[in-house]
């Protein structure tokens, strides 16, 4: 039987060899979420910013960290909603979320946690974030990145025309557009031969960018091109977001341009002294034109025109003098331009003492007379080529004949009636194959000097609408000067059998 003393001392040593054991051997402390049992987000698996057009499959990455003990991830998006919204938890989907049905989750490692967006849309465009909810703050627990979303390819507009022919000195525009969403904003800049001005601005759901220049010669061969891209001006980002610039570049470009130019600077070589030229001398009017130009000389007192930028002084100004144009024409998108260059020319009589004969009888061609005919070939060189052939019955003035322009490999049929003897004036009408359109076409003929010319113009009307709708363009020709060439080689031409 003990006693309290001996009792008290025996609890003693029970208590101080439990102390003992209980420092030699000290229990484990388990802290969920601890350092010692998770290490948060996996940070060479964290999502980065993305920049796509709509209907593109996004994979946004996360992965917890490869020691995590019992992960949490969580997926957000701020897209729809600015405070956030829960897309995932775990490897749980939220069934709630309005757009559940166009995401999943990639899990091919325990660790992974990836969102994907199947097909992106515009509205898609904002911010996805991802965490886990389980790390402690002294471990990464969340990270995001930026989606934005391009709603195409740049919508562009302005006057350049689609084949680049431009008139030098005119002003030219083009504006581009694009609509995107996101909270990273797209960059537009021009780019091509200087100088010309641009402008941008962004209205955080569209980007828009103008460019404007003078056209000038030097520009030719060259475009211009709007480059869309992202750089750094999203900076900065905030704290725990992905700082890398979206890999995105679409580029739209003009036509390449040809720059055209009216006739200009215009000199005529050689000038003489006192402008005075002998008989036979000649004289070449020159100008800077593109496309090159055509020439014709008028003789202001005479009337005599030459379709030549060479004129050779004939011998019968002799003893007067001239005042001459020379006119250069040249088309520009359809549209002819010309200057003029006047020049006065003196031939004096001849000086050289002679022994009196008895002359040789001449006779000089009258300036202005009437065609002998107008059967037969004819080209055209002023202000474009062409080539004609025509028969005319001189019993009742019915013409029929085949025309070709500068443009067309085919020949088109001519039917029209002329006036006889004088063949002064005369009418066709054709049907262009092309686009069927029927032409009516006059033409006037005269004889200056001995030679005949015929200008003929053409008018006719495209098709336009239904019935009682707007009526179809109006189309007026330049004016064709025909001079005869026998060397023109013509097709057989179709006379109708009630015509003969």
């Amino acid at each position: 039987m003990y006693s309290s003393t001996t009792f008290s001392a025996c609890l003693a040593l029970v208590l101080l060899a439990g102390y003992v054991v209980g420092k030699a051997q000290p229990i484990k402390r388990v802290l969920v979420g601890g350092p010692e049992t998770s290490r948060g987000l996996d940070l060479d698996h964290l999502p980065i910013n993305v920049a796509v057009a709509p209907g593109t499959r996004i994979i946004f990455t996360c992965w917890s960290h490869p020691d995590s003990e019992s992960p949490r991830i969580q997926w957000y998006e701020f897209a729809y909603n600015p405070n956030g919204n829960l897309i995932s938890d775990g490897t749980f989907l939220l069934p709630f979320h309005p757009q559940a049905h166009r995401y999943n989750l990639t899990i091919d490692d325990p660790n992974q946690y990836d969102l994907v967006i199947k097909a992106a849309d515009l509205t898609d465009g904002g911010v996805y974030s991802c965490s886990d909810a389980n790390a402690p703050l002294i471990q990464k627990q969340r990270h995001a990145a930026h989606l934005t979303i391009i709603g195409g390819a740049q919508n562009c507009t302005g006057n350049i025309p689609n084949n680049g022919f431009l008139m030098e000195g005119q002003y030219y525009t083009v504006e581009c557009t694009v609509d995107y969403q996101g909270t990273i904003s797209p960059h537009m800049y021009w780019f091509g031969p200087l100088p010309f001005g641009q402008a941008q601005s962004d209205t955080g759901r569209r980007i828009w960018s103008g460019l404007a220049f003078y056209a000038h010669r030097t520009m030719s061969g060259q475009q211009w091109q709007s480059q869309l891209n992202f750089t750094n001006n999203f900076l900065p980002q905030p704290i725990d977001t992905a700082t890398n610039i979206p890999d995105y570049l679409d580029i739209e470009g003009t036509a390449r341009v040809v720059v055209q130019w009216s006739p200009q600077n215009m000199y005529a070589d050689p000038v003489k002294p006192l402008n005075e030229y002998q008989v036979g001398d000649t004289i070449i009017c020159y100008a800077d034109a593109y496309p090159s130009a055509s020439y014709m000389w008028h003789n202001t007192r005479t009337n005599e025109r030459i379709y030549d930028s060479v004129l050779v002084i004939p011998a019968h100004w002799e003893t007067f003098e001239q005042q001459m144009r020379c006119e250069a024409t040249n088309l520009i998108n359809g549209l002819p331009y010309t200057q003029d260059l006047f020049i006065t020319i003196i031939v004096p009589g001849p000086t050289t003492t002679t022994t009196p004969s008895t002359p040789p009888t001449t006779t000089t061609p009258p300036p202005v007379s009437s065609c002998l005919d107008l059967t037969g070939r004819w080209e055209s060189t002023f202000p474009l080529n062409a080539h004609m052939c025509i028969e005319v019955d001189n019993s009742n003035g019915e013409v029929h004949g085949v025309l070709r322009n500068h443009t067309d490999t085919f020949w088109v049929d001519l039917v029209g009636l002329t006036t006889v003897p004088d063949y002064d004036h005369t009418s066709f009408t054709s049907i262009w194959p092309l686009n069927r359109r029927v032409m009516s076409i006059v033409g006037e003929c005269s004889r200056c000097f001995g030679t005949e010319h015929l200008i003929m113009s053409a008018i006719s009307r495209t098709k336009g609408g239904p019935p009682c709708a707007t009526p179809g363009d109006i189309f007026y020709s330049q004016e064709f000067h025909f001079y005869r060439n026998n060397r023109v080689i013509c097709p057989p031409i179709s006379i109708p059998s009630f015509g003969k």
